[in-house]
């Protein structure tokens, strides 16, 4: 998840640098047209960075762990009753 955050954050960046290339009426009309949707993956971008860094300190957690150990110990139990069939 990382390498992509940062490739889209690589990108808004980009976007946002095109500001001081631009000259021309034209080039600042053409950036103006950019910027709200950079404006927009920006806010999508922290939001993400946001979730990916709590669900890690979560994840990190010794009781995440624990809880995950005790699921997963349940999930591979076998079935006391491997006979679906009640009467043989």
């Amino acid at each position: 998840m990382g390498p992509l955050l940062k490739k889209m954050a690589r990108g808004v960046q980009d976007g946002y640098e095109e500001r001081h290339q631009a000259q021309t009426v034209s080039q600042i009309r053409d950036f103006m047209k950019k910027l709200s949707k950079l404006q927009h993956e920006h806010k999508s971008l922290s939001l993400h960075v946001g979730l990916a860094e709590r669900i890690q300190r979560l994840t990190s957690l010794p009781a995440f762990h624990k809880r995950l150990e005790c699921a997963c110990g349940r999930s591979r139990r076998p079935n006391p009753n491997p006979n679906p069939n009640p009467n043989p």
